[in-house]
């Protein structure tokens, strides 16, 4: 049996969520085999993670439990975060950009998304929170939030000036950056 956070019985009424719903919330396949896995039988171990070959391997029925267990999702998401950081680079930039093209259209970021996955993937818990991370970085217009607008560049003299001395603070950093790079140099 089942159980939700609450403590009550899932059923098709109550606490309830599809495979497709789950995958479609960016859930991997193998870290909801391995979440699933991991809610009736354990491997007799403190190991969480493993790969769908490994949960066959290490499974026997003398190790199913006979309690009722609880569905959750936090745990759910902190294991699909724990796959996903496992996932190589290519694959999971394979998943991002299929999430993308289907919010952005045809533009999903071209060869900038290798680095940029490596990036953010430390901080995503799903595939789907991950593209939309991903996609504040590759918009070709970039959507200012109107209350931080009106707080910092309210006055446009004020908004030149900082933006000026943060353009002269950063060319003098490329200077420092070359100055450094010379041989010879400190």
């Amino acid at each position: 049996m089942i159980l939700g956070p609450d403590g009550k019985r899932l059923s098709k009424r109550h606490g309830a969520t599809s495979r497709g719903r789950v995958c479609r919330a960016g859930i991997l396949p193998e870290a909801l085999v391995n979440f699933l896995a991991l809610l009736g039988w354990s491997p007799g171990e403190d190991l969480e993670i493993m790969e769908t070959a490994e949960l066959v391997q290490r499974f026997s029925l003398e190790r199913v439990n006979k309690k009722s267990a609880v569905f959750d999702p936090a745990k759910l998401d902190w294991m699909n975060h724990q796959h996903l950081m496992r996932m190589p680079t290519e694959r999971l930039v394979e998943q991002v950009t299929a999430c993308l093209r289907a919010a952005r259209g045809a533009d999903a970021g071209g060869a900038r998304l290798d680095a940029l996955v490596d990036l953010l993937k430390p901080r995503a818990r799903t595939v789907d929170d991950l593209a939309q991370k991903a996609a504040g970085y590759l918009a070709q217009v970039i959507a200012y939030d109107p209350a931080t607008v009106r707080k910092h560049w309210s006055d446009p003299q004020e908004t030149i000036a900082r933006l000026a001395a943060m353009r002269g603070a950063l060319a003098d950093l490329d200077k420092l950056e070359a100055a450094r790079d010379r041989p010879g140099s400190p």
